[in-house]
């Protein structure tokens, strides 16, 4: 389901462009088959279908009008998107990009990049990629990486620092501190594997040689 795909940590707008539009054809997909009363897409009503056999006459083509519905909603919601086009094109693969089509402050930078014999052997793709350029010989190219790759990633975590508030501040916990949420909250929405018992075992070692 998109709503589930959408949802995770380390995903870029390339992705997130890539799932909408995705499931933006599948939409126009489950259309034009609602229009021919094909089912195939659709299990539940092939099913009701399937129970009337005969009986009646199940029509369903005239529901395409809801997916259509679902379709101008979704054109609205992310017509942006067809704006980051470009950019996502650079970004996923600045190697094969036309330099003349991308912005001016990027082209010069480009044509050292697409030269470099280190860089055009990597095979590394998006984040991974940018972090491997020149502060010094790229640094526009740079900052557009870097852009590009955080531009979600503040979405992300504001949504799973609210998630983990709701859970964190439940009635059991009704005299929990500011400090004590501040911390909570850092240590559940980052990677970083803490290893309890290391830390209490070194805590211990710490005070017994005073």
């Amino acid at each position: 389901m998109l709503n589930l795909s959408l949802q995770g940590r380390n995903q870029t707008v390339s992705d997130l462009i890539g799932m909408i539009n995705g499931f933006r054809n599948k939409l126009n997909v489950f259309k034009r088959a609602l229009e021919k009363n094909n089912l195939t897409h659709f299990p539940s009503c092939l099913q009701i279908a399937e129970e009337f056999n005969g009986e009646e006459n199940i029509e369903f083509s005239s529901c395409f009008s809801q997916i259509e519905q679902v379709i101008d909603e979704f054109n609205t919601r992310f017509e942006e998107i067809e704006s980051l086009k470009s950019s996502v094109l650079l970004y996923n693969n600045p190697l094969g990009a036309t330099i003349d089509d991308q912005p001016p402050n990027l082209q010069l930078e480009l044509c050292d990049l697409q030269a470099d014999m280190f860089l055009i052997t990597r095979q590394e793709k998006g984040p991974e990629f940018f972090k491997l350029l020149s502060k010094e010989k790229f640094p526009n190219l740079r900052d557009f990486g870097l852009k590009m790759t955080s531009m979600f990633g503040s979405t992300y975590t504001c949504e799973s620092s609210f998630s983990s508030t709701k859970y964190i501040k439940n009635k059991n916990r009704s005299n929990l501190t500011d400090s004590s949420l501040r911390h909570l909250i850092r240590l559940s929405t980052i990677e970083l594997q803490v290893d309890i018992s290391s830390l209490v075992d070194e805590a211990d070692r710490s005070q017994s040689s005073h």
